[in-house]
């Protein structure tokens, strides 16, 4: 479903694999929540989701990411996502999320603005 790889200094990178949809948002969203809780420890965590192993996604799916940003705003930290397939990222232009989830094109630049 997804790895995670830490950078230190509160950063850390969740490649997420495979279909985002019903039946796998619970789990990321736990892996996040968990990720969150891990990088809080550095400082103000900034976590990037890296959805370029991601051929499906849904409502639910980008919803488990995008409900995250709450608890890592509360903290002090950011969420990003990279790499998103031009299928999530029309699915992403049909609801509000950019404003939540700042959109980049590698996961580099993502954790560049820092």
């Amino acid at each position: 479903m997804a790895t995670v790889r830490s950078r230190g200094r509160g950063l850390a990178v969740v490649s997420v694999h495979g279909e985002l949809d019903l039946s796998t948002a619970p789990q990321l969203r736990l892996l996040l929540c968990e990720t969150i809780a891990l990088a809080r420890r550095d400082g103000p965590p900034t976590v990037v989701v890296d959805l370029a192993d991601v051929p499906f996604a849904d409502i639910s799916g980008l919803d488990a990411v995008a409900g995250v940003v709450p608890a890592v705003r509360a903290c002090g930290g950011r969420l990003r996502v990279a790499r998103a397939t031009p299928q999530i990222r029309r699915l992403l232009d049909l609801v509000p999320m950019p404003a939540l989830l700042p959109l980049y094109d590698e996961v580099e630049q993502a954790l560049e603005v820092v």
